[in-house]
């Protein structure tokens, strides 16, 4: 596409210029922006396929900054243009006395649009402030890990490091159903407000001076930062593609370990050795999975007085051989995770003798300065030597809990450090693994986070319904944000009275993240307390995840190479659905399986009524097998042990069935996968062809107009299963050239193939195929009659 230039002038005073560049390599060139500038006053217009996408500058949507005295100014007029190749760079005047100029540069990049904007002389400038034009209909994704919201129209938040503020884990992008979405390259403090929001002066998070307010509610999006100059990136087209091309910019998130999605027990408080290996005994001997063991805190010097911690070193009272305590868990095969943290408490603890300016802090706590070179590889030889005894990995904590922006740190000043921190953190912990492959439970994350650490855990919790459905929350805005490897505390963390019932239906939420692990302040630490109506239902929901390993492996796979996460909200999928917007407690897992967790009291039977909003498709009920067309909303009613939960026809996934046992080799309880077997669930549809892969080998199926299903596995492993659900009523099933015998639940672990109707925990056709070729085909014939029995 050749560049274009237009040049206008009204009595010298209105000038317009366009640009449109191509080259970007993109295959969906349609959507590749070019751009407008208007003259007087200055604005910028992007343009995909023809149309407007958004626009900043001008009058309505004005480049705004305060200086140190506190007076906002504002971008005026366009003095002169300087072209280069793939962009333009603009001088721009302003209205502040002293004739201050300002330097706007756009560039073609990718689909999209790259923006700098700084200043000639940027002295005195405390913030800056851009406007990006959007509408109310539209509906926004992203800024981080929020428990409040999921959809963020309407709504201020901030943008920073701060649990005080409940933004640990803050990320300045959006992505929008209007067609567009930008992400902003910066390390500064600010917020950000949406199409509708309130100006935010009662803001309840204190962002220290001066003041960073995102202005009165218009129709757009708002940014202001405490900086003085701004780089940002406007993509245009879906929400799915604004979130890869944000995951392509600020690092794609690391494939995970296998183990890490095994589950993962702790305390928040042990004694001593004998409590971690009780937490083993517990779970074994109630046949429950377990790949980790937790050390949470405190367990370093001073463990034995106080609740010390900073100095990295085992208490040698309290742990008198952590090596031979590692090793002992590592026999019992299980693997071993240590909380750590950048924090030294004083003063009543022992404090490490580190040299002058190694530290920041106040009278409480020391924070060591990561960004002083010396301080950072300290911290990283003290992480090493606890690999060295055998630790598997970390849990990251208290890297959101110490306000910078008025500490001075050897990089400099803290506020724009304040979201670098734990960047630096995560490397730290990286780097002292030495290459090794390792677990994570990181608090605190930031963009570019995932691409060094495995697994993030969400935000501390109320052990209540209310805590369960933030967490619902925080899964789904956190896989935006690009952390797709994701857990929360079974139960919650700490404070209300946590229940087994609450207890239960958090499990089964966590049942379909990647990460699975139990623990905290309260009952959970020990929660076979409650009684069978927790563990049973616990029991359940542990199956559920081990069954689900293969699929939600596959999926962090595939979020490591395009960054569309593993939760997805329901607005991901369906971004022009209005219904789906509003049901921010539901959400699928890849794009196929629907969630709907019980997230309020049932009665005394244990059985709750949840609303359940099903988009488009057919939705097949994983537990009664019912089907149900959508966009509808259904009124699904659930015992103790099931939830609301759903795969669409014309899906399928890789899926490890314990029930009913078909080998005579039957899966082991902490079996994730095994290497010559593997598992399949289906529920076929007419003219749609379903996909999953699984190490390697790929499943596809589709059901035919004559209404049979064919299933076609490539590079199969040596035993193979697989679930059917929704299916017609079969009444046969062919393998190749030879036909299944149908068996009774009980008779088929004794014959090397077959199939049988499941009716006691999910409602399909069960197959199996021992010895299977390196390509199985399968068909699922129907019954032309109905079939006895």
């Amino acid at each position: 596409m050749p560049r274009i230039h237009r040049l206008a002038s009204a009595l010298g005073a209105l000038f317009l210029l366009a640009l449109a560049d191509g080259g970007s390599g993109s295959a969906d060139t349609r959507e590749e922006a070019t751009w407008s500038v208007e003259a007087a006053p200055f604005r910028v217009v992007a343009i995909a396929a023809g149309k407007h996408v958004t626009a900043f500058g001008g009058a309505t949507t004005p480049l705004v900054y305060v200086t140190s005295d506190g007076v906002e100014h504002r971008l005026t007029r366009l003095l002169t243009r300087k072209g280069f190749s793939g962009g333009s760079t603009y001088t721009v005047a302003t209205d502040e006395p002293g004739g201050r100029t300002a330097i706007v540069t756009v560039r073609r990049v990718g689909p999209g649009l790259a923006v700098r904007w700084r200043f000639s002389s940027p002295a005195g400038v405390q913030a800056v402030r851009v406007t990006l034009a959007a509408s109310s209909r539209d509906h926004f994704l992203g800024t981080g890990q929020r428990t409040r919201w999921v959809d963020m129209r309407r709504t201020v938040v901030p943008l920073k490091v701060w649990s005080a503020c409940g933004s640990s884990s803050p990320s300045p992008f959006f992505a929008s159903s209007g067609g567009f979405g930008a992400w902003f390259s910066t390390h500064a403090v600010g917020r950000i407000g949406f199409p509708g929001a309130v100006d935010d002066a009662n803001f309840a998070c204190d962002l220290g001076q001066p003041p960073c307010s995102v202005g009165r509610a218009i129709e757009a999006v708002r940014l202001c930062l405490k900086a003085a100059s701004l780089s940002f990136e406007i993509v245009p087209g879906t929400i799915a593609r604004v979130i890869e091309r944000y995951a392509a910019q600020v690092g794609r998130p690391r494939a995970p370990w296998l183990p890490q999605l095994a589950l993962i027990k702790w305390r928040d408080r042990v004694t001593g050795p004998g409590e971690l290996f009780d937490d083993i005994e517990q779970m074994r001997s109630r046949q429950l999975p377990l790949g980790w063991i937790l050390l949470d805190n405190p367990w370093e010097v001073g463990a034995n007085a106080s609740t010390c911690y900073g100095a990295l070193r085992f208490d040698p009272v309290v742990f008198p051989d952590p090596k031979g305590m590692i090793d002992a868990v590592h026999a019992a095969g299980v693997r071993f995770m240590l909380w750590i943290s950048p924090q030294i408490r004083r003063p009543s603890c022992a404090e490490p003798s580190l040299p002058d300016g190694w530290l920041t802090g106040d009278d409480q706590i020391f924070l060591r300065d990561l960004t002083l070179p010396a301080s950072r590889a300290d911290f990283t030889e003290s992480l090493r030597r606890l690999v060295e005894l055998g630790v598997d990995g970390f849990k990251g904590d208290r890297g959101d809990e110490v306000d910078l922006e008025d500490a001075r740190l050897a990089a400099g000043p803290g506020g724009p450090i304040q979201a670098q921190y734990p960047l630096l953190y995560a490397r730290a912990a990286r780097d002292a693994m030495g290459g090794r492959p390792f677990g994570s439970l990181f608090r605190a994350f930031v963009p570019g986070s995932s691409s060094l650490l495995p697994g993030v855990v969400g935000p501390d919790a109320p052990q209540t319904f209310t805590g369960l459905s933030a967490s619902i929350r925080a899964a789904q805005t956190a896989g935006v944000a690009g952390a797709p490897v994701w857990g929360s505390d079974v139960g919650g963390y700490s404070g209300g009275t946590l229940t087994a019932e609450v207890f239960a239906r958090w499990a089964q939420f966590a049942a379909l993240t990647p990460i699975f692990e139990v623990g905290g302040d309260g009952p959970n630490a020990r929660f076979w307390e409650l009684g069978d109506d927790a563990v049973e239902p616990f029991r359940a929901a542990a199956t559920l995840h081990y069954e689900l390993v293969p699929a939600l492996y596959e999926l962090a796979r595939q979020a490591s190479r395009t960054g569309i996460p593993v939760i997805r909200p329901l607005g991901l999928t369906w971004p022009a659905d209005e219904r789906a917007w509003k049901h921010d407690l539901e959400f699928t897992v890849g794009a196929g399986l629907l969630a709907a967790p019980v997230t309020t009291s049932g009665g005394a039977d244990g059985r709750t009524t949840t609303s359940v909003y099903l988009p488009a498709g057919t939705w097949v009920d994983m537990f009664t097998g019912a089907a149900t067309r959508g966009p509808a909303t259904v009124e699904r009613t659930s015992g103790r042990a099931d939830f609301p939960l759903y795969l669409r026809r014309g899906s399928a996934l890789a899926f490890n069935a314990r029930t009913p046992a078909l080998w005579q080799d039957p899966w082991r309880v902490d079996d994730l996968v095994r290497g010559d077997r593997q598992g399949w669930l289906l529920a076929p549809a007419a003219a749609t062809t379903a996909r999953a892969a699984d190490r390697g080998s790929t499943l596809t199926a589709r059901t035919d107009g004559d209404g049979v299903t064919r299933v076609t596995i490539s590079r199969a492993r040596r035993e193979q299963q697989l679930v059917v659900l929704g299916a017609r009523r079969t009444c046969g099933v062919e393998s190749g050239s030879s036909t299944l015998t149908r068996r009774t639940a009980a008779r088929l672990p004794l014959v090397p193939s077959g199939w049988t109707v499941e009716t006691s925990r999910r409602r399909g056709i069960v197959v199996k195929i021992g010895n299977a070729p390196r390509t199985v085909s399968l068909r699922l014939l129907p019954c032309r009659t109905d079939p006895p029995g």
